[in-house]
C-alpha cells in the first residue's frame, strides 16, 4: 500500500479519500477504494500505470470534473 501511495504522490495527484473494505471469502485481503485529484488525464492515466504493475487489480470506476463551490 504504502508503494502505490508514493506512486500517487510522486505523480503529483492529491487524495481526497481513501477506503478500504475485507475481500469477501479471503483471509485478510482488502479492496481500497481512493478518490483523487489531478490537473490532466495524462497525468492521471501515468499515475494509474505505474500503480497496475504493484497490485492484483486496479479498475476505474469513473472520472469526473471537480465541481465549483459557489
Amino acid at each position: 500500500m504504502a508503494k502505490v501511495l508514493t506512486k500517487i504522490a510522486d505523480g503529483g495527484i492529491n487524495l481526497s479519500k481513501l477506503q478500504s473494505f475485507p475481500i469477501p471469502g479471503s483471509d485478510f485481503k482488502y479492496s481500497f477504494h481512493a478518490d483523487m485529484e489531478f490537473d490532466s488525464l495524462d497525468q492521471f492515466y501515468k499515475v494509474m500505470e505505474k500503480i497496475k504493475t504493484l497490485t492484483d487489480a486496479v479498475r476505474i470506476y469513473g472520472v469526473y470534473k471537480r465541481g465549483i463551490r459557489k
